[in-house]
C-alpha cells in the first residue's frame, strides 16, 4: 500500500467483509488511540475479532506496520477527505461546499 494508509482504508472501507469493516472503521474514528492498543485491544473496542485485525493489517506487513504508518499520518500530516459527487450535484457547488465543511 502506498500514499496515505487512511485514504486507503477509507477507499476499500465498502467493499471490505463485516468484520474488517468493524476494524477499519475504528482505526478512522480512533486513529490515535490505535497507536497505544494491541491487537486484542483494537479487535474487543471494534467488537470484531483478532483474526479480522490481522486480516485488515495484511496489506501493510502486519499490525506492527500498520501502527507505524498510522502513527506518521496521525502525527505528522493533515488528513484530507475525498467526496463523491453525485449524479445531481454540480462539481463548483460541490467543491465549495467541501471546503467549508470543518472535520
Amino acid at each position: 500500500m502506498r500514499g496515505s494508509m487512511i485514504s486507503q482504508i477509507e477507499l476499500d472501507l465498502n467493499e471490505l467483509p463485516e468484520s474488517e469493516k468493524k476494524v477499519a472503521e475504528y482505526i478512522l474514528a480512533n486513529a490515535k488511540e490505535v497507536l497505544h492498543m494491541t491487537i486484542h485491544e483494537l479487535a474487543t473496542k471494534a467488537e470484531a475479532s483478532s483474526a479480522a485485525v490481522v486480516r485488515r493489517s495484511l496489506g501493510i506487513e502486519g499490525f506492527p506496520a500498520l501502527k507505524i504508518r498510522l502513527s506518521a499520518e496521525v502525527e505528522y500530516t493533515p488528513h484530507v477527505r475525498y467526496f463523491d459527487v453525485e449524479s445531481n450535484e454540480t462539481l463548483i457547488p460541490s467543491l465549495i461546499n467541501c471546503c467549508r465543511t470543518p472535520y
